[in-house]
């Protein structure tokens, strides 16, 4: 897979990328000399006017979770003196789906709508797929259009200066009618698993696209400033946006522990899944075990983990996916309780038995009330006590019977709580 540039609509920069599996057919991360012109880096000058072709910027923009976030630098647009366009190419696309998601930083924006970037049939000066920005009452917009026709802008404000998701989104419709342009705007960390049911802007005024080959960035007198990076083009939504898509995630508990199960229905690049889990109450989460990923699949994928010998409580549990590149996501944080079991008086035999030096004694009871859990040796004298409590009805509760200091023999533990009691052999053999 090649990496390489954006395009602008009047500094228009085009990257050209050969087609790839699943459907992605551009990255663009701009991993090049900071200040250079885009054009000396793989994208084409597009029209005459290039006085101040597109640069690397010094810097990056992130973004939670996004596949193209924090690598490599970025590309500049600002309000240039001429038009510049530059732009990039790929396998020409002419019936289907085809997005383009990219991370957007502006800082300034004009009063009129100017579009920045967007999609074109070949490398040359024509771009009948457009994004807009705009300044509306100090409030940045974006929109779209199909070329010069009217623009469709989006109603709700956003900021300057702050990191967004675009996806702009060209469905052709062949013979049942006009094709249509979405753009998605997106505000970190979400970073949606399936495409929203209502985009920001659509349209589809204006002449069709003959086909999508390329990517342009542009730059004029009029045009909006600030950094774009992270370019993705593919023909699906989890190959732009989200390269592993998540199905389901899901916890089943039994008495003393959790199985964790999740699917994806795709995956790119993806390395695995740390898991991740904190007591509910607490702040602070830990990885407990690394499940590894398929890498690139397009087929579904189940995956499971078992966490067992918990002590009862309440645990939340997530799943931190992680692609080859460091880029992670986090999904999930479920809440389960541990430890639920039947309301009734009972004294579990412990485990291990026989056992040396120590062993896990669990007891439940009928209903809430105090309790005691003693051990005895065989002469009736009691050698230790192990809970002298409250306990909840329902509730496992779980205690260790240390017996390092105590001699190899038969021991019993006693559990009592009101007017029920109940006894255990156990063994201590060294």
């Amino acid at each position: 897979m090649k990496t390489r540039g954006k395009a602008f609509a009047v500094f228009a920069c085009v990257v050209l990328m050969s087609a790839v599996a699943w459907g992605q057919l551009v990255v663009e991360n701009f991993s090049y000399t900071v200040s250079e012109d885009l054009a000396n880096n793989g994208w084409t000058v597009l029209g005459t006017n290039n006085a101040t072709n597109c640069n690397v910027s010094s810097s990056g923009l992130s973004y939670s979770g996004y596949a193209g976030s924090g690598i490599g630098n970025g590309a500049t647009i600002v309000a240039a003196s001429s038009a510049d366009e530059v732009g990039l190419g790929f396998t020409s696309q002419t019936s289907g789906i085809v997005f383009y998601s990219l991370l957007v930083n502006l800082s300034s924006a004009p009063s009129t709508a100017s579009y920045i970037t967007g999609f074109a049939p070949s490398l040359a000066a024509s771009f009948p797929v457009r994004l807009h920005c705009q300044n509306v009452s100090s409030n940045l917009r974006f929109g779209v259009s199909k070329g010069t026709s009217t623009t469709a802008m989006g109603t709700t404000d956003f900021s300057f200066s702050t990191t967004y998701l675009l996806v702009l989104k060209y469905t052709f419709n062949g013979s049942t009618g006009d094709d249509q342009v979405d753009l998605f705007v997106f505000t970190d960390p979400s970073l949606p698993g399936s495409e929203p049911g209502t985009p920001e802007a659509t349209t589809t005024t204006g002449t069709d696209a003959s086909a999508i080959a390329a990517i342009f960035l542009r730059q004029d007198a009029n045009s909006g400033a600030g950094t774009i990076d992270g370019i993705r083009v593919a023909t699906s939504w989890s190959d732009a946006p989200l390269p592993v898509q998540f199905v389901n995630f899901s916890v089943m508990t039994s008495r003393l522990g959790a199985e964790l199960q999740w699917s994806t229905s795709s995956e790119i690049n993806n390395y695995g899944f740390d898991i991740e889990r904190r007591t509910v109450g607490s702040r602070g989460w830990s990885k407990i075990a690394f499940v590894a990923g398929a890498g690139t699949s397009t087929s579904p994928r189940d995956y499971s983990y078992v966490d067992v010998n918990l002590s009862p409580g309440r645990y939340a549990y997530r799943i931190k996916q992680i692609d080859n590149d460091g880029t992670f996501q986090y999904y999930g944080n479920a809440e389960v309780e541990i430890g639920l079991a039947a309301k009734e008086f009972r004294l579990e035999s412990n485990y291990p038995n026989p056992f040396n030096p120590s062993t896990t004694i669990a007891f439940t009871l009928a209903e809430d009330g105090k309790a005691t859990l003693k051990v005895f040796n065989m002469l009736g004298q009691e050698v230790a006590t192990l809970f002298n409590s409250e306990a909840q009805a329902g509730r496992l509760q779980q205690v260790k019977f240390d017996a390092s200091q105590l001699p190899s023999g038969l021991y019993f533990a006693k559990l009592e709580a009101g007017k029920q009691q109940m006894m255990r052999k156990m063994v201590l053999l060294r």
